[in-house]
Formats: structure tokens, sequence, C-alpha cells
């Protein structure tokens, strides 16, 4: 695969990420802004290990709000809001530093394997943590001066919407 194709698949994946987010305006914004630490840049802590998930591919994620409304699936529009860490806890991207949240289709969007997968089992108001291994993120190339090669991703992601 030569390196073309994939920056322009990664660029695309961004201007999803950046724009739509910029653009689709949620209803009801009454959001949990600063009522709630749970997009606060914590570490992994030990004591989640017991709750952590593993599927088939490889993700990992970790529920502390399992959530109460519609279920997330294929074809579904989804409105979140997320923020995106390294396995340092440094942040590279985040739909709260921008304003508003960030609605794609399930499935339909090109969205990372991980965000897919990790996903597509919540429910309105769920909160949770993926831990993405790059096979399923960004993989060997990263993307220049946001993400490093064979970069472990981390989300936390709580779910808004889902119509």
């Amino acid at each position: 695969m030569s390196a073309t194709p994939s920056y322009f698949f990664l660029k695309r994946i961004f201007i999803v990420l950046f724009f739509v987010g910029a653009v689709i305006s949620f209803s009801g914004q009454s959001f949990l802004f600063g009522q709630d630490d749970f997009f606060a840049a914590k570490p992994f802590h030990e004591s989640d290990s017991e709750k952590i998930v593993t599927t088939p591919s490889g993700l990992k994620y970790i529920d502390y709000t399992v959530g109460s409304g519609n279920p997330v699936a294929p074809g579904k529009r989804v409105t979140l809001n997320y923020v995106g860490k390294l396995e340092d806890g440094k942040i590279f991207d985040s739909s709260l530093s921008r304003g508003k949240p960030f609605s794609f289709v399930l499935g339909v969007s090109r969205m990372i394997k991980g965000w897919e997968e990790g996903v597509s089992t919540m429910k309105e108001r769920g909160k949770r943590r993926l831990i993405i291994p790059p096979d399923l993120g960004y993989g060997i190339e990263g993307v220049e001066d946001v993400i490093p090669p064979n970069a472990t991703l981390i989300f936390d992601i709580e779910v808004l919407k889902v119509e």
C-alpha cells in the first residue's frame, strides 16, 4: 500500500471529525459541561483492569455508565462527545474543545475500525472508555504531527443521541 492513498484516507477521516462536528448542531445541548469529570484527562487505574472487556479484535473498553436510551445500530446517526488521548494522557482531539458534539452514521461514515466497533454496542447516555490498538486505529503510519506510528488510542465517549 503506497503512502499516498493512506494519506488521503487519513485526511478524509480528520475532515469528517473536525468539520461534521462543527457543522451539525445538537438540540437540547444542556450537556454536562463542568458538571462531570468523566472527560478529565484521568489516567488508567489498576482498579479499572477488572472492568476491562477485550473483544476478539483486540479492542478493549470499560463501561462507566451502560446507558438506558436507544441502542446504537448500523445506519443510525450517533451524536456524542469524546476526548481522544494517547497513552501518555496527551489529548489529540476533543469534541468538547470545539464546543459541539460530533455526529456520524454508524457503518456509513469512514471512521477508524476501533470507533465503529467500540461505539456499536453502546446506548444513549452511555459512557465508555475505548482502548484502541494500533491496527484498529491509525496503524504503522499514524497521523503526521498528531498521532505517532503504532499508537494505542484512548477515547472517552458519551453517547448523547441515537436517531
